[in-house]
């Protein structure tokens, strides 16, 4: 078996281009599929799989990926107050937007969910399809051959590049008609959502707080517009942009 090798800032790199390259290929080959797909689900769980053995050739080192088990409760404890506190930001924001607006603003096929499906969406395929291997990718692995190339605070704010650019594909599905600015502005609070969820990975020392976290976070960006169209009576796609 060859030795471990030492990661360099070209492998940061590679890792970059080759995640922006799968995360749009895989929603380019699943379409819009809001209510989730088995495959899906095989293809976040083979990506944390090869992604953790790349990191182990490597020679990451588990406190570097957020893996360290003493830091499991303190992970936990991170996520579920910050998503909280994010959920109570997006009541705020209701009431700022209006509900129309925001309803305005969520993807077509996601209005047309029902129950069942969303609830499936949201509790056996959002974990597994999107929360962890994300964290995995950008929170665990990208972000700790960053800090080794380049430090903590420039790793952060590039890490969160891919992550925003790994949404593109999936953005022009789910809204066609999303203007050009739109569509930045969609990739922007991706990367800036990146780059909250490695500043939780970070202060806490634990993966599981980012996964809480974006967990938790795209269950409420799902099920409160589903729900605001339903009390509005409104199943029907929103109004173009």
């Amino acid at each position: 078996m060859s030795p471990r090798r030492e990661p360099r800032l070209g492998a940061a790199t590679a890792l970059s281009l080759a995640l922006i390259v799968y995360g749009n290929a895989k929603s380019a080959w699943l379409g819009d599929a809001p209510a989730g797909r088995p495959a899906g689900v095989g293809l976040g769980l083979g990506l944390s799989g090869l992604l953790a053995l790349w990191a182990w050739r490597m020679g990451l080192q588990r406190e570097e990926l957020g893996l360290d088990p003493r830091r499991v409760s303190a992970g936990i404890r991170v996520g579920l107050a910050t998503a909280g506190a994010l959920m109570l930001l997006g009541l705020s924001s209701t009431r700022l937007l209006g509900a129309r607006r925001l309803v305005d603003l969520a993807p077509p096929s996601l209005l047309e969910l029902s129950a069942g499906q969303l609830w499936r969406r949201i509790v056996v395929f959002l974990p597994w399809d999107t929360a962890l291997p994300e964290e995995v990718a950008f929170r665990g692995v990208l972000l700790a051959v960053l800090r080794r190339s380049l430090g903590t605070t420039p790793a952060v704010l590039l890490a969160a590049v891919p992550f925003g650019v790994w949404h593109l594909t999936l953005a022009r599905l789910e809204s066609p008609g999303l203007s050009a600015w739109l569509l930045l502005g969609k990739l922007g609070g991706a990367a800036a959502g990146g780059v909250l969820l490695s500043v939780l990975r970070l202060r806490s020392g634990s993966l599981l707080a980012s996964v809480v976290a974006h967990e938790t976070l795209d269950a409420a960006l799902m099920l409160g517009p589903w729900l605001l169209a339903r009390r509005e009576g409104q199943s029907l796609p929103p109004a173009t942009i």
